[in-house]
């Protein structure tokens, strides 16, 4: 019996791709793609999402430059079906085909599906690894690869006027950090620089509002203890805020490093008072619902912090820098996606140095 599902490909565990989906907006075409990009480096079992609302788990059999076979079970017999990628998802078949792609040839072919279906930065990472294995690529490539990055500038913009529209400040400072924060060009830059200026604006907004909601609503059945330190951390909170978005806007590298450094330098305090403050806490208080939401943002701002100071080093070349600024975030919290999504690209954008250092010594 033909198949003939339209499906969709997921090479990451279920909870995985919610944990994505809750840190990323996934409205609207390029939002979404944004979102599917940032899943990369996550790893698991295949699962398949039918368009009939059934879905299959199994394992991929094979790939090739045209399609896959899936192994799966249904009614209790195990079914070897193959699929054309004209089937699939264009980020169902970058999961599904990325793990067999070995020469830079394959490389180059699936970062040229990744830009026709405008998943830009899965692209620029296939493009990066085909230069990483052939350095003398990168000329030839430096098109693809700038049209690669004008167009995940764009979808994190639009990522982050959506993540504004919905009230979410923190991952729109997070996509205008990319951009502000990476090899962009100066006109996705001044727009990311006013859109980040709209974003603080509205968060402010929206913070006096929550407060005046916070006088008139009845009190929240907090104890005093951790009304008091959540008011004396928000302090803390507010000041790496204004360093961090002093280092986005600065075009003066060494003064956005010294604001970055500034905000890592607040949260920390303010963290480094949660747990003294928590010590004297009894045990129910101490693991109050807030107080461990504290904590997670504290931790989630400094690891953001570290990535924009490992930017700066990674567009200047720095890269024993921009990595150690990485391993730091990743000390932060050893789960955070974004922390090794940067690693990764600290990792690649290195070895392709350490290849072009190696060629040009070759040639005296």
């Amino acid at each position: 019996m033909p198949i003939l599902w339209t499906m969709l490909i997921v090479s990451l565990p279920m909870t995985a791709l919610q944990d994505e989906s809750a840190q990323d907006v996934t409205t609207g075409q390029d939002a979404t793609r944004e979102a599917e990009n940032d899943a990369i480096g996550a790893a698991g079992p295949d699962i398949i999402v039918l368009d009939h609302d059934k879905m299959l788990r199994g394992e991929i059999v094979s790939t090739s430059k045209d399609g896959l076979k899936f192994r799966f079970r249904e009614n209790g017999d195990e079914v070897v079906a193959g699929f054309d990628k004209s089937e699939l998802s264009p980020t169902s078949w970058y999961f599904a085909r990325r793990e067999d792609v070995k020469s830079a040839d394959e490389h180059v072919a699936l970062a040229d599906f990744c830009l026709e279906h405008e998943l830009f930065r899965l692209a620029e990472t296939e493009l990066r690894r085909a230069i990483e294995q052939e350095g003398e690529l990168e000329e030839s490539l430096s098109k693809k690869l700038a049209l690669a990055n004008r167009g995940a500038a764009r979808q994190a913009l639009d990522s982050a006027r959506i993540a504004l529209e919905d009230g979410d400040f923190d991952v729109a400072r997070r996509r205008c950090a990319r951009v502000l924060t990476g090899e962009t060009d100066a006109v996705a830059r001044a727009e990311a620089m006013k859109l980040l200026s709209q974003v603080e604006s509205e968060r402010v907004k929206s913070a006096v509002a929550d407060q005046k909601e916070t006088v008139d609503a009845p009190a929240p059945q907090y104890s005093e203890e951790v009304t008091k330190i959540r008011e004396e951390l928000a302090v803390l909170e507010e000041k790496g805020r204004k360093l961090d978005q002093a280092g986005l806007m600065s075009d003066k590298r060494g003064d956005a490093q010294r604001a970055f450094r500034g905000a890592i330098a607040a949260y920390q305090e303010a963290r480094q008072r949660l747990e003294k403050r928590r010590e004297k806490l009894d045990d129910e208080t101490r693991l109050a619902s807030p107080l461990r939401g504290l904590d997670e943002n504290l931790q989630s701002e400094i690891i953001d912090s570290y990535i924009n100071l490992g930017s700066l080093e990674l567009v200047a070349g720095s890269y024993v820098s921009a990595l150690e600024y990485a391993n730091r975030a990743l000390a932060v919290d050893r789960r955070s996606s974004e922390a090794r999504r940067f690693r990764e690209r600290v990792e690649m954008a290195a070895a392709m140095s350490s290849y072009r250092g190696g060629l040009r010594r070759g040639r005296r």
